[in-house]
């Protein structure tokens, strides 16, 4: 096990480019497994194959690349909202309010009637990625 903390802090995109390579080069040829901490989703984002969001010290969202592709994360006005926020919360407990928006992300396994009633609002939606994971959880 090989722990990095921010090894891309302060470094240039070609030094970047030049780790990522090393860390799948080892991590191929040598089975290693590597625990790496960043701020720097855009960087880690093609390393990662489970991905841990810490608040105050404390894991609070914890799940596989494969996971997070099944994630769709969505910014709705509240006013705009089919449901009320209660409702949403049953059926998706990561729902925060921001300002006038709320955000949250939504499996697409779990397929519900209030689920496809938001899907089809002027909602956007895109797929998750670990930055909206960080925005909601972080």
């Amino acid at each position: 096990l090989v722990i990095l903390d921010e090894p891309f802090n302060s470094i240039d995109q070609e030094n970047t480019r030049q780790i990522v390579k090393l860390i799948r080069q080892l991590n191929k040829d040598y089975n290693t497994a590597f625990l790496i901490t960043s701020h720097s989703f855009d960087d880690v984002g093609a390393l990662y194959s489970r991905l841990c969001i810490l608040k105050n010290g404390e894991i609070v969202s914890q799940l596989t690349r494969q996971e997070l592709e099944r994630l769709v994360f969505f910014r709705i006005r509240e006013t705009e909202l089919p449901i009320t926020f209660d409702e949403l919360i049953r059926i998706a407990p990561s729902a925060q309010r921001d300002d006038d928006d709320v955000l949250f992300v939504v499996s697409t396994d779990q397929q519900s009637h209030d689920f496809n009633k938001i899907a089809g609002t002027s909602s956007s939606q895109r797929p998750a990625t670990p930055k909206d994971l960080y925005e909601l959880f972080g």
